[in-house]
């Protein structure tokens, strides 16, 4: 049914592909081996064409059977809440997201991802935009700020007025970008490519071949046609290819590299540019590299950090109590306090120690990744903490030599010197990168002539990975929500990304070497057929 179906789409959109003359020859085999039968002439072909779709069936379950629980194709809702609170004058109710209307006050929890673009009510909040813009950083919005749909809320409750709809967000905007950008670049197989000027050629011999035997035998046009159709059936190509691509789907898939469905093994072969987000991507979110000021801290001092450290629910606070693991601590402190997303307070002989953010502690000092430490106001240590790059991407970018390399960055230049020291071209680390501009560069280098993979982790990175001839998300834990790509990489195995490459080559070479095969045959049986 499958190749009725692919048949007749590809008719109706003038787009010919593999499986046309497959049901040629299928209608063929058929209809002849049902006359002979009806005519009493003999039995037929039907043992040549149970045996024909039988192998047939057994290409397509083979080839659909791979990664079917991974689901590639999801709507910006899945990445919302499915209710929120809505504020109402005699207390709250629990609604659909999608029964949002402008106007609406609603109330957002701790680690809740915000719906919809909403004005906040609230006297300040701290929002994670990572899922958005790839920053790691935490952003302070103040009372009447607009803070735009997919920021995750970091600490207390917070009241809310909804300024547009979900479906009419600033984050649903970028999806439905995207997914019209995805329609048009649909990947093509190799042998659909071919396919229209096999069917051409086809039909041509077929008339031809029909004319000629009017001239010698007019009894013996049908059977010398539907020979023709039988024969000339490119079988070893329908056969070749989903045992072809099915098996290089395993391979990859227990590589760690998930693809969303064999097309992009072909165009993972032709890729000659690609482009790497850089937070979340480049940059390992579970490795930090921790940095202390100057000032050196006593042992008793480094106790309290540590113990302080450890009672926060905090991730960097949890980083910071990790490092000091190996510290002795026999110090007990008291009367703790936190304030979710700003810091944790606790109370020593006396003393007021804090830990948390620069506004938390009293510090003016507002940079982006460092963590204060106080005691009763007076600064004792800031700790500077940012993801470490990844161990083997200098190997990596050394296997890919034969390709162009690009960073595009939502951060600021900061980590150019590293990057530069990792192997990368300057003029190739663009950096302040909204996820329009990502999605334009990539458009911008296909104009000329480039075939482009994008490596992207967030949401911010729908545009681009939408854009690119394939778009590839790397994830840390696979169950997680994955943005619209074509494949899916387990972080642990982003190392491999070259070996990718020649296992998509090798499988493009085998169905290269199927397909002169198939025409050596083809030509063959066509000189029995038409004789």
């Amino acid at each position: 049914n499958e190749y009725y179906v692919s048949a007749y789409r590809a008719f109706r959109s003038r787009n010919i592909n593999l499986d046309v003359p497959i049901t040629l020859g299928i209608f063929a085999l058929y209809a002849q081996s049902t006359y002979q039968i009806f005519t009493q002439q003999g039995p037929g072909y039907m043992d040549s064409f149970a045996g024909f779709i039988f192998f047939l069936l057994i290409g397509k379950w083979f080839q659909n059977r791979t990664y079917q629980s991974l689901s590639f194709d999801r709507d910006y809702s899945s990445y919302f809440p499915v209710a929120i609170h809505r504020i109402l004058e005699n207390g709250t109710e629990i609604i659909p997201i999608e029964q949002l209307k402008a106007g609406d006050h609603i109330q957002v929890r701790n680690e809740e991802i915000i719906p919809c673009d909403s004005i906040l009510l609230s006297p300040e909040a701290q929002i994670d935009y990572s899922f958005v813009t790839g920053e790691a950083a935490l952003i302070t919005k103040k009372e009447g700020d607009l803070i735009y749909a997919g920021g995750k809320l970091v600490g207390m409750n917070i009241s809310l007025r909804v300024k547009s709809e979900t479906n009419r967000s600033h984050l649903t905007q970028l999806w439905n970008e995207t997914k019209d950008k995805k329609e048009s670049n649909q990947l093509v197989r190799y042998q659909d490519r071919i396919s229209r000027y096999f069917l051409i050629l086809l039909i041509l011999i077929a008339i031809g071949a029909g004319i000629v035997w009017a001239f010698i035998d007019p009894s013996k046009i049908m059977t010398v046609i539907v020979s023709i159709l039988i024969v000339a059936c490119p079988c070893a190509l329908a056969l070749s290819s989903p045992f072809t691509l099915g098996n290089t789907l395993s391979i990859l898939g227990k590589n760690g590299l998930y693809l969303k469905n064999t097309t992009v093994v072909e165009a993972l072969s032709e890729i000659t540019t690609i482009i790497f987000d850089k937070t979340g991507t480049l940059t390992d979110p579970l490795q930090y590299q921790i940095h202390f000021s100057p000032a050196q801290l006593t042992g008793e001092l480094v106790a309290i950090l540590k113990e302080l450290s450890g009672h926060s629910t905090h991730p960097l606070s949890k980083i910071i109590h990790q490092h000091l693991a190996s510290e002795p601590s026999t110090i007990q402190l008291n009367a703790f306090e936190e304030i979710k997303g700003k810091g944790i307070e606790g109370q020593y002989q006396g003393h007021v120690y804090r830990l948390g953010s620069a506004p938390f502690v009293g510090m003016e000092n507002t940079e982006n990744g460092s963590v204060f430490f106080t005691c009763d106001g007076q600064l004792l240590q800031q700790i500077q903490l940012k993801s470490a790059f990844r161990s083997n991407i200098p190997t990596l970018l050394s296997q890919l030599k034969d390709k162009q390399v690009f960073v595009l960055s939502g951060d600021d230049e900061r980590d150019l010197p590293a990057l530069i020291e990792l192997g990368f071209q300057a003029e190739h680390c663009l950096f302040r990168q909204e996820p329009k501009d990502k999605a334009s560069f990539i458009a911008g280098r296909q104009k000329l002539g480039e075939k482009v993979l994008m490596l992207g982790d967030g949401l911010n990175d729908v545009g681009a990975l939408g854009t690119a001839n394939v778009g590839v998300a790397l994830s840390e834990d696979m169950f997680r929500f994955t943005p619209s790509s074509d494949a899916i990489l387990d972080a642990q195995h982003f190392h491999l990304l070259a070996r990718f490459f020649r296992v998509s080559s090798y499988a493009k070479l085998v169905l290269k070497i199927c397909l002169g095969f198939s025409i050596t045959y083809n030509l063959i049986g066509l000189s029995f057929a038409i004789s």
